[in-house]
């Protein structure tokens, strides 16, 4: 059986929600957006979306100050939400607990999948250069998989890409996931932050 992994823990604010809906089958579900501030003041928005028991439970909620922590599984799609510039990705919602108010809102992400291409090393100056790669992460139900991009920062995890890992790697892969614009592009990007990487004995 494929080994494969795209889990996600967010903890932010719920900013909006859609309204309640059933499908044929009479299962609940809700659109909701949680916003995570980025550098220089944005705020960028991520859509969550929450089935059957949770989807009831998260309608009822309020949205005063409403934080959640938030575990479940990424998708590199998006549903629509009103006018909001969203990345493309989504979580699909297992589980969730209400929490008090933090300080900032926080994404991490764990990922197992194989490198779509080779590394691209990047060094824009003597003291800032940066490793980045796309990682194929497969669906459990169908053939298809989701695509994640993945930037290294630190100096040991750029060694160990540049050194040890080629396209069609299967490797761990566990960071932060960041948000950003092009210059004048309208449109979101995410990326993972890599803080944590291992190499597969085999791959999948």
């Amino acid at each position: 059986m494929p080994y494969f992994r795209a889990d996600a823990h967010l903890i932010a604010p719920m900013v909006k929600k859609d309204c309640l809906r059933y499908n044929t089958e009479n299962v609940a579900s809700i659109v909701c957006l949680f916003s995570i501030p980025a550098k220089g003041g944005k705020v960028f928005y991520i859509s969550a979306i929450f089935y059957g028991d949770n989807a009831e439970e998260v309608n009822r909620l309020e949205l005063d100050n409403l934080w959640l922590e938030v575990k479940g599984r990424m998708f590199d799609s998006t549903p629509e939400f009103e006018s909001y510039s969203l990345p493309k990705l989504s979580l699909k919602v297992e589980s969730f607990i209400q929490v008090p108010a933090m300080s900032q809102s926080v994404m991490r992400c764990e990922l197992i999948g194989r490198l779509t291409r080779e590394p691209e090393h990047i060094s824009k100056t003597d003291s800032y250069d940066f490793v980045r790669f796309s990682l194929a992460v497969n669906r459990k139900t169908t053939n298809q998989a989701n695509y994640f991009d993945i930037s290294a920062f630190k100096p040991n995890l750029i060694e160990l890409i540049n050194n040890q890992v080629n396209k069609g790697q299967s490797v761990f892969a566990a960071g932060e996931l960041t948000f950003f614009q092009k210059g004048n592009d309208s449109l979101v990007h995410a990326s993972v932050k890599l803080e944590q990487l291992l190499l597969m004995q085999r791959h999948i």
